[in-house]
């Protein structure tokens, strides 16, 4: 093969590889553009007005200031539909219906412990695991049971805890819930 070709062949080959490097350095560009554009938002079907002036009231300053411990409260994990003085039957069944794994996916268990019922009353732990919840791991329910009428046993108070998933204290017993 004489020089002339070979040295054409070489030049061939460094235009390709130059034009390639273009097109990554362009497509790296084009990349880059896009992602510094806001990215519109989705849109739900309902027409979205724009404010207009006096639409926004302005704060009530005959207001109560919110308690603190009102804002604590509502941070903390519960149980929806589990109320003192129900009977020890509907909370059993309450937390049964709630937390019993409908299949076996995700390895959940749910578990529920009584201890020995004495004069004073008896207490419930119900351990929820492996839950199918993105923020929440497990959840436990400790349930305090005192005597009520007709030999019925109501429920006296209850503390729920859970695990996150994710957060400053993931996987750690907390009352507060998950973020």
């Amino acid at each position: 093969m004489s020089e002339t070709k070979s040295n054409k062949k070489m030049v061939g080959w460094l235009i390709v590889i130059g034009l390639i490097a273009f097109l990554f350095g362009v497509g790296i560009y084009i990349g880059n553009k896009k992602s510094d554009e806001t990215p519109a938002a989705e849109t739900s079907g309902e027409t979205v007005l724009d404010p207009q002036a006096g639409d926004l009231t302005p704060p009530d300053k005959t207001a109560e200031p919110t308690e603190p411990e009102d804002v604590i409260a509502a941070q903390t994990a519960s149980v929806p539909g589990l109320e003192i003085g129900m009977s020890s039957a509907e909370v059993e069944n309450l937390l049964e219906e709630r937390f019993t794994p409908e299949t076996s996916e995700g390895n959940q268990s749910f578990n529920m412990r009584l201890t020995p019922q004495t004069a004073n009353g008896y207490s419930l732990i119900a351990v929820v695991e492996n839950m199918m919840d993105d923020s929440v791991k497990s959840q436990e329910i400790t349930a305090m049971f005192r005597p009520g009428a007709r030999d019925n046993f109501v429920l006296s108070e209850y503390n729920v805890r859970v695990q996150c998933r994710r957060g400053s204290n993931a996987g750690n017993w907390q009352t507060q819930a998950c973020p």
